[in-house]
């Protein structure tokens, strides 16, 4: 009698917590930059370029959550992101512009542009691994999230601009020491509407930052990411 009570029990208790499992997609924009670091005495390293600047990439993905305890759930799934950063260059000068004395002449070749903008953006296919809490009840249901995100690195995205023209290609920067594998932490904060029984709307903010360096070398460089996200939560029955 009491192992087929334990049974039922058991039984009961997966139930309820299946009721509490979830999937959601979740999409989200933000700024990304990244930073440098070196065990030399370089103060160049430690100071990125002035012209660098970040740049508005994103996100999207689907999450399955699962139920730990009373407010707590485990959140993973599958990601793709991007991050990168852009950068300007002005006042170029040409070989075919110099003046065969000790000066350059922009009028000699004026085909060349003066000015060079780029932007670069590294994809990554994630599998976001996280702690989800939740706060209080009703309509509004506030949440914490912070975890870890493995992933893989897929290729890189360059977009050359000047003023007459624009060129976007990608290739596979592997070949340059790029890390297959990558290894960033993340957090969140934000809320979920209780649309209906099955369907809840949250939106949250994230913070993200790379734990391994994206390549190999002396300067070691780490790209992180904050912005928000949107998605869309269904509760199973």
């Amino acid at each position: 009698m009491r192992l087929l009570a334990s049974l039922l029990l058991l039984v009961f208790s997966a139930t309820g917590f299946a009721q509490r499992s979830s999937v959601d997609v979740a999409g989200g924009v933000h700024y990304s930059y990244r930073t440098l670091s070196t065990d030399q005495d370089d103060g160049n390293v430690a100071n990125p370029n002035e012209q660098e600047n970040g740049i508005l990439t994103g996100h999207l993905g689907i999450h399955y959550r699962r139920q730990l305890a009373e407010r707590l759930f485990l959140r993973f799934g599958v990601r793709l992101s991007a991050l990168g950063y852009a950068s300007h260059h002005s006042g170029l000068r040409w070989g075919s512009q110099h003046d065969g004395a000790v000066g350059y002449d922009p009028a000699l070749d004026p085909t060349l542009p003066a000015s060079l903008a780029a932007r670069k953006d590294l994809f990554f296919l994630e599998l976001p691994l996280l702690v989800h809490r939740t706060f209080g009840g009703g309509r509004w249901i506030p949440f914490l999230e912070a975890g870890l995100l493995p992933g893989a690195y897929l290729t890189t995205r360059s977009r050359l601009s000047d003023p007459s023209r624009e060129e976007v290609f990608y290739f596979d920067e592997r070949q340059g020491g790029v890390h297959r594998f990558h290894l960033g932490a993340a957090f969140a904060v934000g809320t979920d509407c209780v649309l209906s029984d099955r369907y809840r709307l949250f939106v949250q903010s994230n913070l993200r930052y790379q734990l391994s360096p994206v390549a190999d070398g002396p300067v070691r460089e780490r790209l992180y990411a904050g912005g928000v996200s949107l998605g869309l939560r269904r509760t199973f029955p």
